[in-house]
C-alpha cells in the first residue's frame, strides 16, 4: 500500500468512528447527559387586605385561611398555587389596590366594597363572610366611658365623641347614619375626632379622654375585658366582603368559589370571627349604602 493513501484511510476511519459514537446510547459510557426539566408552571393570586388593626395580628388570622385555599385549588388546578398576602397601611391603600387590578382578590369592609365597585363597577364579589352566631351580627358600637353618667344616646348631647377612621364601615358611616337617625349631628356634640384604629378609640374612651365613642363588635370584645366601657346600643351592618378584580380569571373564580362556600373546618377561620362564607345578595347592603351616600348629613347644621 502507497503511503499516499494513507491520509485517505484515516480520513475514512475517523468518520465511521464519529458515526458509531453517534449512535451509541450515552449510557454506553457510564454516564449519562442530564435532562432538561421544563419549570412547572405556578399560578399566583395576589391576596390584598387593609390593616384596620395590628398587620401582625392580621396577617397571623389570615395565613392559614390562605394556605388552605392555595392546598385547594392547586389539587383542583393540578400545579403549584400561591397566595401572598400584602397588607395595606390604609384603607385607601387597600381599595385602590383592587380598584386598579394590583391585587387579584382581597377583604373588604362594606363602605370599601360601595366606594370600590362605584370607582370600577367590573369589581366583583366573590363570598361574603358568616359571623360566627345571630348574637354578633351587631357590627357597631357605641360606648362610653365607665365611669361617665352617659348611659343612653340621649346623653350623648353636649359630650366629647370619638370616631374611627373615615373610611371605616362601623367606626364612621354607619355609626354616623345611625346618630342621625337618632336626632344627632355634629352640633350637638361639646368635640369630636378621628381615630386610626378601633383600638385607639377604645384607648380614648377608655382613659377618659373621650366620654363616648363608636368600635366594632370584635373590637369591644377583645379589648373591653376589664369592663373600662359600657355599651350604650348596638347597630348592625353586613359582613365583610372578598372582592376580585376586573378581569378575574373565570376558571380560577369556579375554583374559589366553592371553595369558600363549602365547609371549613372551624379551626381555621375561629381567628377572624365568622362560621363560613355565603353567596353576595346585593340588597343586604342597601341600608349601608344609604349610610354612606348621606355621611355628609351628620355634620349638616
Amino acid at each position: 500500500m502507497s503511503y499516499n493513501n494513507r491520509p485517505t484511510l484515516f480520513a475514512l476511519f475517523f468518520i465511521m468512528l464519529v458515526i458509531t459514537v453517534m449512535g451509541m446510547s450515552p449510557k454506553a459510557f457510564g454516564t449519562e447527559l442530564p435532562k432538561i426539566v421544563p419549570k412547572k408552571k405556578i399560578t399566583i393570586i395576589k391576596f390584598g387586605v387593609y390593616a384596620s388593626d395590628n398587620s401582625n395580628v392580621l396577617y397571623n388570622k389570615l395565613r392559614p385561611i390562605l394556605d388552605h385555599i392555595q392546598g385547594e385549588m392547586a389539587k383542583k388546578l393540578r400545579t403549584k398555587v400561591k397566595i401572598p398576602l400584602i397588607i395595606y397601611p390604609s384603607y385607601d391603600s387597600g381599595r385602590l389596590a383592587i380598584v386598579r387590578g394590583d391585587i387579584d382578590i382581597g377583604r373588604f369592609g362594606v363602605a370599601s366594597t360601595i366606594i370600590a365597585q362605584r370607582e370600577n363597577p367590573k369589581i366583583g364579589v366573590v363570598a361574603v363572610e358568616n359571623r360566627i352566631s345571630r348574637e354578633k351580627m351587631h357590627g357597631s358600637i357605641i360606648v362610653s366611658a365607665f365611669h361617665t353618667d352617659v348611659n343612653s344616646l340621649e346623653d350623648l348631647k353636649g359630650t366629647t365623641f370619638a370616631f374611627g377612621n373615615p373610611r371605616s364601615t362601623t367606626g364612621h358611616y354607619i355609626a354616623k347614619y345611625e346618630l342621625v337617625k337618632a336626632g344627632l349631628r355634629a352640633s350637638d356634640f361639646r368635640h369630636t375626632a378621628h381615630f386610626k384604629k378601633h383600638v385607639d378609640v377604645f384607648n380614648q374612651v377608655a382613659l377618659g379622654n373621650y366620654e363616648a365613642g363608636t368600635l366594632k363588635t370584635t373590637a369591644v370584645n377583645r379589648y373591653n375585658k376589664s369592663g373600662l366601657v359600657k355599651v350604650l346600643i348596638q347597630f348592625k351592618s353586613p359582613s365583610k366582603t372578598w372582592l376580585m378584580r376586573e378581569g378575574f380569571p373565570p376558571k380560577l373564580l369556579d375554583y374559589l368559589r366553592p371553595i369558600l362556600l363549602g365547609k371549613w373546618n372551624p379551626r381555621l377561620i375561629k381567628e377572624i370571627k365568622i362560621s363560613g362564607f355565603s353567596p353576595y345578595i346585593p340588597r343586604q347592603y342597601e341600608e349601608a349604602r344609604q349610610a354612606v351616600d348621606k355621611i355628609g348629613d351628620f355634620d349638616a347644621k
